[in-house]
């Protein structure tokens, strides 16, 4: 079975004719592969596994799982999760693509129209189809309870989903041959949005982005002056020189190694645990427990003593703890979300405001200091001065590794 898949697509040429889909037909090879040693290694066993017929080595959810590329949370790709499995994320960019609002008695499947009520004389299960709300005044009272339940949860999904972008947002409505989509509706009646509506045909807030014209695949080789390399695949026992196909592309390999990641993932989980920590003083056992809590977030869960030790550090460092001393009149914010007049959201690590200072504090770790550090923290205190117009705006970038503060 592997050899005729292998021939199959050196016949054809298959991965010179779809470079871009070579991660996803190599992993299409391994399972071939890893089929041969079932029981049932031929072409017709493949198919049925492929279709995720009964009979194979894996249960139905496998089946899909099969099927999945794995690819390291470092990769820059998209992801594509349920609404649910999203929930406590962020992501710069999300792309909702079959957002709906639909009423209880159009929802999809009997199971939300059956309700089970319990009583002296047993268990009744009760079918509340609208029909029959007109015949009976508690069938009626029920069906208005279970339509503002399906209502206020079809709330809760929108709001998660709608809120785990950081920067850019984009969300496709349709309707449904047999469903209305209510948001659509909504949304575009929605007297606050006529400004923004492009037609009848979308809605944009913000400030759009140019798209940058795409570079495709060059045939020939090498580019002058460093381009991108073409990939091209004629056979599996060639050297593929794959560090010259893939360096053009990268522009900094040295963050995609095993050590970076794992930097980067402490960094995030340091941001993590001071977010939930307002004023001090603060136990040293609840620093460690922080620690462990944020540590297990970013799938790190073995750092989180050291974690723990980074912030202990941390609040050891009176630099540093200036900015958690509390005092009459001082208030704090963490992860504190302001909206430019663009509509464009940004998270400021910190906000201390003090009865005639506002201080905005932006976290840093790693070894590397940019100049975007001190733009982004000068943006983020022109956003506070002009929520704060009779307070003096004091802006500082707190180097963790380091132990440094500088005011900008």
């Amino acid at each position: 079975m592997y050899d005729l898949v292998v021939s199959f697509f050196r016949q054809w040429e298959v991965f010179a004719r779809f470079p871009d889909d070579a991660p996803y037909l190599l992993h299409f090879l391994e399972l071939v592969k890893e089929r041969e040693g079932a029981d049932d290694s031929s072409i017709t066993g493949f198919i049925s596994f492929f279709q995720g017929g009964a009979g194979t080595s894996y249960s139905h959810t496998d089946d899909d799982r099969a099927f999945l590329l794995p690819t390291s949370d470092s990769l820059n790709a998209i992801k594509v999760l349920t609404i649910h499995k999203a929930k406590g994320l962020q992501f710069p960019v999300v792309i909702l693509p079959f957002i709906t609002l639909t009423t209880f008695g159009a929802s999809s499947g009997r199971d939300k129209q059956q309700y089970f009520q319990s009583g002296d004389d047993g268990l009744r299960l009760l079918y509340l189809k609208k029909d029959y709300t007109a015949v009976s005044p508690a069938l009626a009272e029920l069906y208005l309870t279970k339509e503002r339940e399906y209502l206020s949860d079809e709330l809760n999904n929108l709001y998660v989903a709608f809120t785990r972008a950081e920067e850019e947002l984009y969300v496709f409505l349709a309707d449904g041959k047999r469903q209305k989509n209510y948001l659509i509706d909504y949304l575009f009646d929605m007297e606050e949005m006529r400004p923004y509506r492009r037609q009848d045909t979308g809605i944009v807030l913000g400030d759009t982005r140019a798209v940058l014209p795409s570079q495709g695949a060059v045939e020939g080789g090498p580019l002058e002056g460093g381009g991108r390399v073409a990939p091209a695949f004629n056979d599996f026992t060639g050297d593929t020189g794959w560090a010259a196909k893939i360096k053009p592309g990268i522009s900094d390999a040295g963050g995609l190694t095993r050590h970076a990641v794992r930097a980067r993932k402490k960094g995030d989980a340091m941001h993590r645990a001071l977010a939930l920590i307002e004023t001090l003083p603060v136990d040293d056992g609840v620093i460690l427990s922080l620690a462990r809590m944020a540590a297990a977030h970013e799938r790190i869960g073995n750092a989180g003593e050291e974690i723990g030790r980074s912030l202990k550090d941390f609040f050891d460092n009176p630099d540093f703890r200036y900015f958690f001393e509390g005092g009459p009149g001082i208030s704090f914010f963490n992860e504190r979300e302001i909206v430019d007049g663009s509509g464009n959201t940004f998270k400021i690590d910190r906000i201390v405001v003090r009865p005639d200072i506002v201080e905005v504090i932006d976290y840093k770790t790693g070894e590397t200091r940019y100049a975007s550090h001190a733009d982004q923290i000068r943006h983020y205190g022109k956003l506070i001065a002009e929520l704060h117009p009779d307070k003096e705006v004091k802006r500082f970038l707190l180097y963790i590794d380091e132990g440094e503060v500088v005011e900008v």
